[in-house]
């Protein structure tokens, strides 16, 4: 998913075991995630992604 903050730029995220937070986070409400950050390689191409490990609202 992509993640943004008001008066920041977006962010591309991953998470895994998260799934049952997936409602809310498309309800368009706000959340807090905590996360690392990764260099992630696709097809020779690299950009930086959030490893989200929890989140709460």
């Amino acid at each position: 998913m992509t993640v943004v903050q008001e008066d920041s730029p977006s962010f591309d995220c991953i998470g895994f075991g998260l799934a049952e937070h997936i409602d809310h986070i498309n309800s368009g409400q706000s959340f807090d995630i905590c996360y690392s950050i990764e260099e992630n390689v696709w097809r020779n191409k690299r950009n930086l992604q959030l490893n989200i490990k929890g989140i709460r609202y």
